[in-house]
């Protein structure tokens, strides 16, 4: 029996090998960018260090980075994004968003309309927060921004929704470097979405299109 040539038998366990592969991972710390999925699976990128910048995920995106900044601008389904120091950009999430970065700035935009519940939750060790909501948002909001002794800067939470502000009157000192709190929470229309916020040392903005 003849064998098949080498280039076929290399080609199809070539192509096998892709479309095995449902996740991609990227241990350099060189930039991801303009990358678009198409198929019918969430994107996921794990990388050692460096930026990611993605144009569009249509079924959820995964994206972390030991360091460095996340951009990511449509997704739908989920995002879940995370990085060890760096900024976290948004730019159109139809579904849950996930967010969190040890020291950076995270802006969110909130689109569309959803039958199933939302859980939107923001985090940042140091860093301003910013998440913009379709009008008539249906949404819960908690918010914690604390900030600390040796900071000579006044922090604030701006919303356009009237939450309920409260000041923690003593300092925190179980964390280290003393600290207070603003807490922010309240009730948008039916309040179907949940929304998480958490900062140290940076404004929070809530404010709508």
């Amino acid at each position: 029996m003849t064998p098949e040539p080498t280039t076929r038998s290399s080609g199809v366990i070539f192509k096998s090998i892709v479309a095995a592969i449902s996740v991609l991972v990227v241990a350099l710390a060189t930039p991801v960018t303009s990358f678009f999925r198409r198929d019918d699976k969430a994107l996921t990128i794990v990388k050692a260090g460096g930026d990611i910048d993605v144009d569009g995920a249509p079924r959820g995106a995964d994206l972390v980075t030991m360091g460095g900044d996340i951009h990511i601008g449509r997704v739908d389904s989920f995002a879940k994004l995370e990085t060890m120091g760096g900024n976290i950009d948004v730019d159109a999430a139809s579904g849950s968003v996930h967010a969190k970065t040890m020291s950076g700035d995270i802006v969110a935009h909130i689109v569309g309309t959803s039958g199933a519940p939302r859980d939107i939750n923001l985090s940042s060790n140091q860093g301003e927060i910013t998440l913009v909501v379709p009008k008539d948002f249906p949404m819960t909001v908690d918010v914690t921004l604390a900030y600390t002794d040796n900071q000579e800067t006044a922090f604030h939470v701006i919303d356009d929704f009237g939450l309920r502000q409260v000041k923690s009157d003593n300092w925190d000192k179980k964390h280290g470097t003393p600290r207070q709190y603003i807490y922010a929470n309240g009730r948008v229309g039916a309040g179907t979405n949940r929304v998480t916020i958490s900062t140290i040392n940076g404004n929070v903005t809530l404010t709508t299109k």
